[in-house]
């Protein structure tokens, strides 16, 4: 039955980015099915736990900057990876990386917001903040 609900989940997530905006989302949704091969480090699943955050989330960004930085190792993506310095990431490449954001989660984020992204941790920390504000009616948690 588990397998059932995963299988659906992912056929309802192809179609949404099927819909959305073709070729880039293709990408991203290819991606993601890559990264979900992967087992988190230890680290890394006692950051998302500590902090509260889903493991999806986290495999869904690390599917956007791996399609965006063509990335080759999944696990070396950790919450202190620095965009900047570990990735070589400049305010342009960071500017794409929020575009890309807003496209896949369907949200606005304030340009004044991208000099706050630094890390990993710093975008996955404001993308549940911005979650958590969503009204109860609108929320897949109630």
């Amino acid at each position: 039955m588990v397998f059932f609900y995963y299988c659906f989940f992912q056929a309802i997530f192809a179609y949404a980015l099927f819909m959305s905006s073709g070729g880039f989302v293709w990408n991203v949704f290819y991606n993601y099915m890559e990264v979900l091969k992967f087992d988190l480090p230890v680290e890394v699943r006692s950051y998302l736990r500590e902090k509260k955050i889903p493991k999806d989330l986290f495999f869904l960004l690390a599917s956007l900057l791996f399609c965006r930085r063509n990335l080759d190792r999944p696990e070396s993506l950790r919450p202190d990876t620095d965009f900047e310095n570990d990735l070589g990431m400049d305010s342009l490449c960071k500017l794409q990386l929020v575009m890309d954001i807003e496209r896949v989660f369907d949200i606005l984020i304030a340009d004044d917001m991208v000099e706050h992204f630094d890390t990993v941790a710093d975008v996955l920390e404001y993308l549940v903040k911005k979650a958590s504000k969503v009204p109860e009616e609108f929320s897949l948690q109630g």
